[in-house]
């Protein structure tokens, strides 16, 4: 099977080169996965939105359940940064940028309990180009032609949410609260694996619909990177908007799903992802 990407053409040719072992809870550099962003509503403060994934150099892809409350909004997205609470003007950039929800995205909730989503994809268009000279660890990640992946198939995920649904202290210092566990002070990453759609359609019903992907990962506490839907989270949405992550054979990245909802913690339940090799076609 081979697996066609596409990648702007302003965007760098080949990224490949960077460090890229896939493995352990921390990622290591910002240059491994050089094309994680995390989306705050203000300029300033350590309040985080959503997550994200730059695709060229003026968009960003994340889910539409982000910023559909407020999508005349200004939001301000912060590249090249792999240490949420600590940045640096030399590593890391923040730029400014306005939301493009799918014209078809649907939520609909009750209370706080999520009854219907759909098409949860949304761009986020930045009010200036990344200058990826200047900024050499920053990269975009390839999307995908339209795509299917069978069962047990490895993916990545990755993000700065709560490692742990279980409040307990960490090692690095996080804050801990009961609602979502720890919320990472640095980028960490964790590898599941393609579900059975039929999975998701067990646990979620009409929610789970042919526009998502379902990934767990068997016997595995899957909330260490945090994916609950964000009707269920009043704090950060550290993962939310996230990329699931497929390694190709040639050793580059894409994008083929963005974070979007899963029931609680619980390994059996799966967790559903925006899929975007239909989408953005």
């Amino acid at each position: 099977m081979t697996y066609p990407g596409r990648r702007s053409a302003d965007a760098p040719a080949n990224s490949t080169g960077l460090d890229r072992i896939v493995g352990g809870r921390y990622v290591p550099s910002e240059k491994k996965y050089p094309w994680m962003v995390w989306i705050r509503p203000n300029p300033t403060g350590l309040f985080m939105l959503c997550g994200g994934s730059l695709i060229n150099d003026r968009y960003v892809l994340t889910a539409a359940q982000c910023v559909y409350e407020n999508s005349s909004a200004t939001y301000y997205v912060v590249l090249g940064d792999l240490h949420r609470y600590i940045t640096s003007e030399s590593v890391s950039i923040q730029i400014p940028a306005r939301a493009i929800p799918h014209p078809q995205f649907l939520i609909n909730k009750t209370g706080s309990n999520l009854t219907a989503i759909d098409h949860d994809i949304a761009l986020l268009k930045l009010e200036t180009p990344v200058d990826f000279q200047a900024y050499p660890h920053i990269r975009p990640i390839c999307l995908p032609a339209p795509v299917s992946f069978s069962t047990g198939t490895p993916m990545t995920v990755a993000g700065w949410g709560g490692t742990n649904w279980r409040c307990r202290e960490f090692e690095d210092g996080g804050d801990c609260n009961s609602l979502n566990g720890i919320r990472a002070l640095k980028l960490i990453e964790a590898t599941i694996e393609v579900a059975s759609d039929s999975v998701c359609q067990k646990n979620y019903g009409p929610l789970f619909t042919k526009n998502f992907i379902c990934a767990q990962k068997a016997g595995k506490d899957i909330c260490h990177v945090s994916l609950e839907t964000r009707a269920e989270r009043k704090n950060d949405g550290g993962d939310f908007g996230g990329p699931l992550m497929f390694r190709t054979p040639g050793s580059y990245y894409l994008n083929v799903g963005i974070s979007s909802f899963m029931k609680g913690c619980d390994p059996q339940y799966g967790a559903a992802f925006a899929a975007t090799g239909s989408e953005c076609s």
